[in-house]
């Protein structure tokens, strides 16, 4: 089956090049003047070159769409990123003050249990003092 389809490719693509070859050939030898043939061939030139001016347009046009779309696409990458990250530091920011406030509360309670402590120990070294005078 393979050297089936092997074959038949092979036979139509020497079919193409023969068709191909053949033309040139006839254009070349074809009874026409020296003029003509100038002409014609510069037609065949002027023609290959607008087809590859058409091209060049048309891929211009495309990869100006895709860059285009590429800057688009990249902005909103961006733009979505700036909004999490946003996002997440008014969730830290609001997590570190509420831990802040918490750490000062208990601060605040330590120190009171601090100078109740001190105090207290003042005043039984006070108490002391006047016992074992």
């Amino acid at each position: 089956m393979f050297k089936e389809k092997n074959s038949s490719n092979a036979f139509i693509l020497g079919l193409l090049t023969g068709g191909l070859v053949g033309a040139a050939a006839a254009l070349l030898y074809a009874p026409k003047t020296g003029k003509e043939l100038r002409k014609d061939i510069n037609y065949k030139k002027d023609e290959l070159l607008n087809e590859a001016s058409n091209v060049v347009d048309n891929a211009k046009k495309r990869a100006s769409g895709i860059i285009t779309e590429a800057k688009e696409r990249a902005m909103y990458i961006v733009e979505e990123g700036k909004k999490k990250v946003s996002s997440a530091a008014d969730t830290a920011s609001g997590f570190i003050s509420e831990e802040k406030e918490m750490l000062m509360d208990e601060a605040s309670k330590l120190s009171k249990v601090f100078k109740s402590e001190t105090e207290n120990n003042k005043a039984d070294n006070n108490y002391n003092k006047k016992k074992h005078s």
